[in-house]
């Protein structure tokens, strides 16, 4: 997190034990100078002639680093307790005892900020020996939510009840959000500067869309990857949910891992690593057609300021049967394209004062919308998801359905659709359809196409 002084400056501790390892804490801390914070680490000044402990020393002073953050890894345990051969890993001993020093002096821990990086989450177990998960486990939970209280103690800003676990939905612990989310909120917002005020979740989330839409330098990266082929081979996977139509193999899939671009959930299914990479991908495989698809907000509002869904999904069903063809083959992404096609459209008219929130997945076999659209009488909730005709409509149907309901149900929807891509060569007459649908209570508009 940010003070409000001119250049933020933080001390990376790290353990050197690995290419991988040293190379990932290179790009954290390339990331931070990218976003205007002075980053001492050893490696920005290993063609000098310095007296490291001298160094360490100098750049571990609480008047010098306003933040350390300590890069967690069992190597870095094991040379921080030392429990390593006596001439292996003296640098994180030394800093390591500074450290110790100072926490004896201030009776707590006031800027040390404990961070879990990709590589280390299938290796880091818990202290009740459970595995961490690859959302980073406690160890950067606790890092996270230290990291904001620092923020109050610093100013006296408090964070409502629930705000701070609204971070750790959208970043899932990725160091590099969670300090950017925090100065969105913190500092870039000016209604916010005042420090009487208090940060609630809606702030969180507001923030969040903020970092979508701009793309800093660590989200373009990311995006980049997109382009790569065996990257495209498991992330149209993801967006399809469908595992049996792609040939990716295990080394695509440890390589996105290791990027930080996916995680396994819980049961070992494959996800995108966290909501705001979740949102990035599809705007950004779409963003050309969303540029040049021609709707405006305005002819799908109803009186009261609510969105007319039946009207609009009516509308995308007739574009989706005139241009879908034209637009999927453009797609590198040709698997997924009647899902993209479809967000795309929706983010077009939504950008105008809503947002939509997206859960997809390997083995899911299907894509689930929540359209959150504030109006003057409250927040219109819809629930929009996207299935691929899989054997039979009547199977295909029935899944749908439950799914849909589950999805409203979870989410407080006060409104469900089920649309359906079929895409086999049958004719459009045969494709084309809509209905209402009743499934436990619910009716549930259904579309073909």
């Amino acid at each position: 997190m940010r003070t409000d002084d001119p250049q933020i400056r933080v001390f990376v501790s790290y353990a050197q034990h690995s290419d991988r390892h040293s190379d990932a804490v290179l790009a954290l801390a390339q990331a931070l100078r990218g976003d205007g914070i002075a980053v001492a680490l050893d490696r920005f000044h290993g063609h000098e002639l310095i007296d490291w402990p001298r160094w360490c020393r100098e750049q571990l002073a609480a008047d010098r680093a306003r933040w350390v953050l300590m890069i967690c890894s069992a190597v870095y345990r094991d040379r921080l307790e030392n429990r390593v051969d006596p001439h292996t890993g003296k640098g994180v001993f030394w800093e390591g005892a500074l450290l110790d020093d100072e926490l004896y002096e201030s009776k707590g821990n006031r800027r040390i900020v404990p961070v879990l990086l990709h590589d280390e989450f299938r290796r880091v177990r818990c202290a009740d020996q459970r595995p961490c998960d690859s959302r980073g486990g406690r160890a950067y939970d606790q890092g996270r939510a230290a990291l904001y209280r620092q923020h109050t103690d610093a100013t006296g800003q408090p964070f409502a009840p629930g705000a701070i676990d609204r971070v750790w939905y959208w970043t899932c612990g990725q160091p590099w959000l969670v300090n950017a989310l925090g100065y969105e909120v913190a500092f870039r917002r000016k209604d916010l500067r005042e420090r009487r005020r208090t940060i609630d979740g809606e702030a969180i989330d507001a923030a969040a869309e903020t970092l979508i839409q701009r793309r800093n330098t660590h989200l373009d990266q990311l995006t980049d990857k997109l382009r790569e082929p065996r990257v495209q081979r498991v992330v149209e996977a993801i967006l399809t949910g469908d595992e049996e139509r792609h040939g990716y193999g295990m080394h695509d899939v440890e390589y996105l891992i290791d990027l930080g671009l996916i995680r396994r959930a819980p049961g070992g299914r494959l996800i995108v690593a966290n909501p705001i990479y979740r949102e990035i991908i599809p705007r950004d495989l779409t963003w050309v057609l969303q540029s040049d698809i021609h709707q405006e907000t305005r002819w799908y509002l109803r009186p009261d300021g609510r969105l007319d869904f039946a009207k609009l999904l009516a509308a995308f069903q007739e574009f989706f049967r005139e241009h879908s063809e034209h637009w999927i083959e453009r797609f590198d992404y040709k698997e997924a394209g009647p899902q993209l096609l479809m967000q795309a459209f929706l983010q077009r008219i939504v950008n105008g004062g809503g947002r939509i929130e997206r859960e997809y997945g390997l083995g899911r076999m299907r894509t689930d919308l929540l359209v959150i659209w504030p109006h003057p009488g409250g927040v219109q909730k819809v629930v929009i998801e996207l299935k691929l005709l899989h054997k039979s409509l009547e199977r295909t149907l029935a899944a749908g359905l439950a799914q849909t309901w589950t999805y409203c149900d979870k989410s407080g929807a006060d409104e469900a659709h089920l649309v359906i891509f079929d895409r086999s060569d049958r004719p459009w007459e045969e494709k084309v359809f809509q209905r209402i649908e009743t499934h436990r209570g619910r009716s549930i508009g259904v579309l073909g196409m």
